[in-house]
């Protein structure tokens, strides 16, 4: 898989809330926007515990329509 890098992951809280709007901007919401034959498929959570600063994610990029784990 290639990972392209969009940004630097140390950023202040008001460039992460930018890249967030940026990055809605590129979701496709409804069915007439959708490609030909869509071939991977991903999810994310984010999720942080109440008594640390410690935040939790993932993402999964899934093969589909098989649904086979890729990355």
């Amino acid at each position: 898989m290639k990972i392209r890098h969009l940004h630097n992951w140390n950023v202040s809280y008001d460039r992460a809330r930018g890249i967030q709007n940026e990055l809605r901007t590129k979701l496709i919401l409804h069915d007439k926007d959708l490609p030909d034959k869509i071939k991977t498929i991903a999810g994310a959570d984010i999720s942080y515990s109440r008594n640390s600063n410690l935040f939790f994610a993932v993402v999964v990029i899934l093969d589909f329509p098989t649904m086979e784990i890729i990355e």
